[in-house]
């Protein structure tokens, strides 16, 4: 009787390994473990997985699948983790798996097909963080507990950026995308913060709203907002450094400042190197100053035109000194 037993929990747990088709299953923290040993793969179509506990898909020595990978209606499948996956020659697609939380392709640079992620209600984290080109969709729609799209070193899609109703989501970083063949579509994210797309350059439609305001309109870059209220605070302290300055120069030299915003204009403006004033007020004088108050040059005589060329880029002060000796005029001057 014993001898019977034994054998029966014998065929019981040679039934549990063959059911990974000969590869290995374990445990790791309570999930169980299901390995695939595949270095290459024609295709791969799971769907309607039933694991009977939490488990974790693991394809430890898969570097390339020749066509699609379908991960559709899992039962208890947590986590996918392609760890050295660099290549797929088809479309990626992981839907409606209720219980995945985590999905790992770190590997992986080049996606031939659409890579969609749909309904996957409990999905946390996405790693494609060296994915560069995919040459069809990203395509997320209905994973509300996705916080962060990170693929910081994508350059193109070859047909939509599609995004929509990941309810959670407070960030999309995809800093180097230069190129969206088709559509470039972000809806239905509330709490959405920041969205990275600083080297975007082309996009044949876009449609982006119903988001959190700081990224309803462009520019669709964080770090030039950031430079550019930097930009704005630095200039508006070095303006008031420029009003305060107390010049020790003669009377001549130490006129009451007047700003005619209608009656005179630099152009360009910003300038190269050259710029002209246009003014109905006649000068005696053009004096130059840095943001920081120091006096940079003069035009002792007015000219058609006046060449800053030299000057490294930035703002500076133009002193427009009045026939009167009294008053003059400042205008600020950008240079590039």
């Amino acid at each position: 009787m014993l001898m019977r037993k034994i054998t029966f929990l014998t065929l019981l747990l040679a039934c549990k390994l063959s059911f990974a088709n000969g590869n290995k299953v374990g445990l790791e923290n309570d999930i169980e473990v299901v390995q695939i040993l595949d270095e290459t793969l024609t295709h791969i179509n799971y769907k309607n997985l039933v694991y009977e506990n939490p488990t974790r898909l693991v394809f430890p020595n898969l570097k390339y699948v020749d066509n699609d990978i379908y991960i559709e209606f899992a039962t208890n499948l947590v986590e996918i983790d392609f760890p050295v996956l660099d290549s797929i020659s088809g479309s990626l697609f992981i839907w409606e798996n209720q219980a995945l939380q985590k999905f790992k392709a770190p590997s992986l640079e080049k996606n031939s097909g659409a890579i969609s992620f749909h309904s996957n209600p409990k999905l946390e984290e996405v790693n494609l963080t060296n994915l560069k080109i995919t040459d069809r969709d990203i395509h997320f729609v209905l994973n509300p507990e996705l916080i962060v799209f990170n693929t910081p070193v994508l350059e193109s899609t070859g047909d939509n950026f599609y995004f929509h109703s990941n309810t959670n989501l407070i960030e999309i970083n995809a800093p180097l995308l230069k190129s969206v063949a088709k559509l470039l579509f972000i809806h239905g994210h509330q709490k959405l913060q920041k969205l990275n797309l600083c080297s975007l350059e082309f996009a044949l439609y876009t449609d982006i709203s119903g988001n959190n305001p700081v990224v309803d309109e462009p520019p669709y870059c964080p770090d030039l907002l950031d430079e550019n209220e930097e930009q704005q605070e630095e200039e508006e302290e070095q303006e008031d450094d420029f009003e305060n300055l107390e010049d020790e120069e003669d009377s001549e030299d130490d006129p009451t400042v007047e700003d005619e915003p209608t009656r005179v204009s630099l152009y360009p403006n910003p300038t190269r190197g050259v710029f002209r004033i246009d003014s109905e007020i006649e000068f005696v004088k053009i004096e130059i100053y840095e943001a920081t108050g120091n006096l940079v040059t003069t035009f002792r005589t007015p000219q058609e035109e006046y060449d800053i060329g030299l000057f490294p880029s930035g703002l500076y002060y133009v002193v427009c000194h009045h026939t009167d000796g009294v008053h003059a005029t400042v205008k600020k001057l950008m240079v590039q």
